[in-house]
């Protein structure tokens, strides 16, 4: 019985080449499967770091928090405001303010009568409008009893902390360019980011409470 020996490259068993050529090409589509996953993988956590980076909160503008509300209002100056306790003065200050001066009840978010603070600041300040014309005017009385709860000397100091408080709180972040002959800020002639004045009157004025 003769006997050959089979060729180093030759297979060993029937179909054992094809075998190891299909072996060879899976392993290498698995590689550029997994290599092309990687690379597409990077890329996407890359593309993520970039949109993250540029990505700002609506309510921050280079680290300083926006202004709130959407209306833009031109600041100027408006004696009507300034003016001595008058017929015309006082009837502008008092149309600032919704029917129930401020105080509201909403079944949900005020059950109890409550006030919205935008009122009672600007009561505060019509008061301090008042005492000062009272006190350059020398019309004050000398007599605690004789003071109207707007002049009453508790009030006021009640409204100098008070309004000190509510513009702390509010830190309103508008930006006011220096006038450079006054080298400060006079606050006018510029357009400023508010809430909608007219429609919390309105909101106030919708759910006013009928008694305190």
């Amino acid at each position: 019985m003769s006997f050959e020996q089979s060729k180093p490259d030759e297979p060993l068993m029937s179909g054992e080449g094809n075998f190891i050529e299909e072996s060879k090409s899976e392993s290498k589509k698995s590689t550029l499967m997994w290599s092309f996953a990687v690379v597409l993988t990077a890329f996407v956590f890359f593309r993520l770091g970039i949109a993250a980076g540029k990505y700002q909160p609506e309510t921050e503008r280079d680290g300083l928090l926006n202004p709130d509300g959407s209306v833009k209002v031109f600041m100027e100056y408006n004696s009507t405001f300034t003016q001595r306790p008058s017929p015309e003065s006082n009837n502008a200050w008092d149309s600032l303010f919704p029917k129930g001066v401020g105080f509201i009840k909403h079944p949900t978010i005020a059950p109890e009568t409550s006030g919205l603070v935008v009122f009672h600041a600007l009561h505060c300040l019509n008061a301090l409008r008042q005492v000062y014309y009272a006190a350059i005017d020398d019309t004050l009385p000398p007599d605690h009893e004789e003071h109207s709860h707007l002049t009453d000397p508790h009030h006021v100091r009640h409204c100098f902390d008070y309004l000190r408080q509510s513009l702390m709180c509010s830190a309103d972040t508008n930006l006011e360019t220096v006038d450079k002959e006054l080298k400060g800020v006079t606050g006018w002639g510029f357009d400023r980011t508010c809430r909608d004045y007219e429609s919390v009157k309105a909101w106030a004025e919708e759910h006013w409470a009928n008694e305190i």
